[in-house]
């Protein structure tokens, strides 16, 4: 679904060395998060957040291969060390937040058939 050639990485420090390779992994935890979310790996479309989601999934993934340690395992005076490892834990941080708010229809573009998914009906006694 994703080709290097169709992604922009703006991303400073970490945009440069995205390659075919984490991209590839990246979208394996999008699927893996459709998966979690009900969603079958052919339903899953391109969307704004699903792209975003896969940009965040490369960036740590070359973050994770370029820190001097995975955040938090290494620090002067209880902070990070290097930026590798503080964009490793801005980046985890980001993943989290946009994990908890996508929805099965926003991974497949059909609101009619995910509909109430991750809601509770409400009924008015009578």
């Amino acid at each position: 679904m994703y080709n290097i050639e169709d992604m922009t990485f703006s991303d400073e420090l970490l945009g440069p060395n995205v390659r075919a390779t984490e991209l590839n992994k990246a979208e394996s935890w999008l699927y893996e998060l459709a998966r979690r979310l009900g969603v079958p790996q052919n339903a899953v479309i391109r969307s704004f957040i699903a792209d975003e989601l896969v940009k965040l999934y490369c960036y740590r993934e070359v973050a994770m291969n370029k820190a001097a340690s995975l955040a938090g395992q290494y620090s002067r005076n209880g902070e990070d060390d290097d930026f590798y490892s503080k964009k490793l834990r801005y980046i985890n941080d980001r993943i989290a937040v946009l994990e908890a708010q996508i929805t099965a229809e926003q991974l497949t573009g059909e609101p009619s058939k995910y509909a109430g998914y991750r809601s509770i009906p409400l009924y008015r006694g009578g």
